[in-house]
């Protein structure tokens, strides 16, 4: 959820709207793969558990439970529960400043944005500002008119529960000063050559690091081994690809880096519970994404 990567390609929201919403299920295994953007994030689970690592911490997160994710917030999903369901509500902090700078922006909003501050824990599901965020869902798929001032209000009153339940801390430094950095040179390596034949061996040399331990500390970051996690970034591009309509089957495969047309097929179905073939101009319904793309 920044100055690294993964970094996510995506847009969140425009200029009218700067936020957007995301739904998003479990598949094989996977809720959203290790990545980080500079807006903040709500993650509110509707249904069931998942598992989120933040930089080197666990969290489970059960329904109705949520969670605020800042710009210093490296992070993944993953579940095995086939009944989840977690909404990612992803917006830019420069939405809660005023013009003129005031209180709210040099006590609280500042330093979040700056990595000074956090909000580690989970929001419990009955709290005020857990139950602030499930309102903001509710009001972001009703899209009634003033949404937009709905939504500025909620995200305001979510800030001054957070303040007043004294969720927000100062940021501890870092266990492993040198790790994050690590992980982040190897996410954007991974980003801008995904297509490529890449090995672990290579990415370890990369790093500076043997394999066994790279592997070890990318597997703690991002709660997937290497060649899963390429495997997932390599079919989430194919899908994205062959949603657009301009690309065939096999011109998206060779385009990720799969050289075998059977095995893209086979994987494809595998991460995506569809075949390729099905997925051609296919888009996503208003405010989803597959939990091989990234919130």
């Amino acid at each position: 959820m920044h100055q690294y990567r993964f970094r996510e390609r995506l847009e969140h929201g425009d200029q009218d709207r700067p936020w957007h919403l995301y739904s998003l299920p479990a598949v094989q295994g996977s809720v959203f793969p290790c990545h980080w953007h500079p807006e903040w994030e709500l993650l509110i689970v509707e249904r069931g558990t998942m598992v989120l690592t933040r930089n080197q911490d666990t969290q489970v997160l059960r329904t109705g439970e949520a969670v605020f994710l800042t710009g210093a917030d490296l992070h993944t999903g993953n579940s095995d529960d086939p009944k989840l369901l977690v909404h990612a509500l992803v917006f830019r902090s420069e939405h809660l400043r005023s013009e003129r700078k005031d209180a709210a922006t040099s006590h609280w909003v500042g330093p979040l944005e700056t990595a000074r501050s956090w909000v580690p824990g989970v929001l419990s599901a009955q709290s005020p500002p857990a139950l602030l965020a499930k309102k903001l869902v509710e009001v972001i798929v009703g899209n009634a008119a003033g949404t937009e001032l709905a939504v500025k209000g909620l995200l305001l009153q979510l800030m001054a529960a957070l303040v007043e339940s004294n969720l927000i801390e100062p940021c501890p430094q870092p266990p492993s000063p040198d790790a994050i950095p690590t992980i982040r040179g190897v996410l954007q390596w991974i980003e801008e050559h995904f297509a490529d034949r890449l090995t672990v061996d290579l990415l370890a040399t990369r790093s500076g690091l043997s394999p066994s331990h790279f592997s070890r500390l990318f597997k703690t970051f991002t709660g997937d081994s290497v060649i899963r996690y390429l495997i997932t970034r390599r079919i989430a591009e194919a899908a994205r690809l062959l949603r657009s309509g301009q690309t065939t089957v096999s011109e998206a495969a060779l385009q990720v880096g799969f050289t075998n047309f059977s095995y893209f097929t086979r994987t494809f179905r595998s991460y995506q519970g569809v075949k390729p073939s099905e997925t051609v101009g296919k888009s996503r319904p208003f405010g989803s994404t597959s939990s091989t793309s990234i919130p």
